[in-house]
């Protein structure tokens, strides 16, 4: 007689570790395989941005040597509009909107307004090939130039040769409003 024993077991060659320093306001998860050669920062106080990407032990993205974010706005997702919107001002529906201007030297609203928000987490799960983190940020307040209330989900999913990046946006308004997406990546070269 021959006998076959089929024996299966749950390695995690990826892993999710969340950094939350009391100290500074930090606030970040690190996606990683077992050897490193993927790896991923996703940064929950500049407005749940990609921060750091390696993929095959190639560093993609890595914004170590850009010393001030909300200058260089470096991986920022750019919600509800992107690049630059001269004056702050638009017009929707027939009505005029009035953005505040952070570029200030040039009078633009510049890059949307979720930039510097902090994200929270929603989930996260890791497996065998990848490890998944979803995050949320929901506007429960109105500004006047931009007077509606929304949900943006960000969910990043990284494998050993890939990172997917899937985002959902919910108007939790009674009324339609505005919105381009983008990203702002400083990418290693």
């Amino acid at each position: 007689y021959i006998c076959f024993f089929r024996y299966k077991t749950n390695i995690i060659l990826f892993t999710i570790k969340h950094i939350d320093n009391p100290t500074q306001p930090v606030e970040y998860f690190e996606l990683k395989n077992s050897d490193n050669s993927s790896y991923a920062k996703i940064d929950l106080t500049f407005g749940g941005s990609l921060q750091e990407l390696k993929l095959f032990d190639k560093t993609i993205i890595s914004n170590k040597h850009i010393p001030f974010y909300k200058k260089a706005f470096a991986s920022s997702l750019l919600f509800p509009f992107a690049n630059r919107i001269a004056n702050g001002r638009y017009h929707f529906n027939n009505k005029n909107y009035q953005l505040d201007t952070n570029e200030v030297d040039r009078q633009n609203a510049l890059h949307g307004l979720v930039y510097d928000k902090t994200f929270k987490l929603i989930g996260q799960e890791n497996s065998e090939t990848s490890a998944s983190i979803i995050i949320g940020y929901d506007e429960v307040q109105s500004i006047s130039g931009f007077p509606y209330k929304y949900s943006i989900k960000l969910q990043y999913i990284l494998t050993e040769n890939s990172l997917e990046l899937i985002v959902e946006i919910q108007n939790n308004d009674q009324n339609e409003f505005p919105f381009s997406l983008g990203w702002h990546p400083y990418f290693a070269t």
